[in-house]
């Protein structure tokens, strides 16, 4: 989790992409809703074994629980992050606020997706416990990412996607309903052959490059799958750098949100009062300490002020 943040992070400052090559780092958010999945299956399933409450309390726990760690540290981020726009430079766009604020904009009409990554977990959270208790009833329903996969490939083709309210979360679905899916087949799961999982990712991962045009830019998803394998399974045997992402794995979350936002509008507005180059080398170097220094110190508020 650790990691994924700082290659979120490293996306955010707009390093040059070397042709679309360096574009593949966006699968940190895959990255993330795979771990997620994972580790959010293995925290409901243990739930489920206390036999003191009934499923539907058991559920009611789960979401608590997360809910209570994501709404309260977005509400007043982004509360303060707007009222910094309108105050301070005039921003006026209340009812662009209230679209985001309330998450209208992200599930109608997809026009204000700032944050987007906040409500696409509050609902993959939302659909966990019921996909977990289905795949338990019937094996049959772990295929179900395959599916939506294949129904996605087939609105993409179509140019039908950025119809579907919400598309950003639904290409990214299959992501998260595999994070389930390996939790549940845990002590069944066969062994990777590494061989085949690189040669799988750098022909994937070049699909990627060739996919990023408008009509297709969204099929990438589906792309950085063996991706988010490869850099887990090499992340996991080369075990570098442990302290220093356990350590920004404790606040990922932070991280996500105010970088989003610093890149959005501030760093933008901070760019415009600076030479060419001095711009430059503050995104590509001071933003890494600034944007996970204010992710940090938000964290320790949230911690003193919100969870205590």
């Amino acid at each position: 989790m650790g990691f994924a943040a700082f290659l979120v992070v490293m996306i955010h400052s707009q390093l040059p992409t070397f042709y679309g090559i360096l574009g593949t780092l966006e699968c940190s958010v895959d990255l993330f809703l795979l771990l997620g999945g994972f580790t959010c299956a293995g925290s409901f399933r243990k739930s489920l074994l206390d036999t003191s409450k009934s499923t539907g309390e058991n559920i009611k726990l789960f979401y608590k629980k997360r809910f209570y760690r994501i709404l309260p540290a977005y509400f007043i981020l982004f509360s303060v992050y707007y009222v910094w726009l309108y105050i301070i430079h005039g921003n006026g766009d209340w009812a662009g606020f209230f679209k985001t604020f309330t998450f209208y904009g992200h599930f109608v009409d997809s026009s204000h997706m700032i944050l987007w990554y906040v409500p696409a977990v509050l609902l993959a959270y939302l659909l966990l416990p019921f996909y977990m208790l289905l795949c338990e009833k019937n094996r049959l329903f772990l295929w179900l990412p395959l599916l939506i996969i294949f129904i996605l490939i087939g609105l993409c083709v179509l140019h039908l996607m950025k119809q579907i309210p919400f598309y950003m979360f639904f290409v990214r679905l299959p992501i998260f309903l595999i994070g389930i899916n390996l939790y549940i087949c845990k002590d069944n799961l066969m062994k990777i052959n590494p061989v085949l999982l690189v040669l799988a990712t750098v022909v994937f991962s070049l699909l990627s490059v060739f996919l990023d045009i408008p009509f297709y830019f969204n099929l990438r998803r589906i792309c950085f799958i063996p991706l988010t394998f490869c850099v887990i399974y090499f992340f996991d045997k080369l075990k570098f750098g442990n302290k220093l992402w356990h350590w920004l794995g404790a606040f990922t979350l932070e991280i996500y949100m105010i970088n989003d936002l610093l890149m959005r509008d501030i760093f933008p507005m901070i760019a415009g009062h600076l030479e060419a180059t001095t711009a430059t080398i503050f995104s590509y170097i001071l933003y890494f300490p600034i944007g996970i220094g204010l992710a940090y110190l938000y964290h320790k508020f949230l911690n003193a002020v919100v969870y205590k």
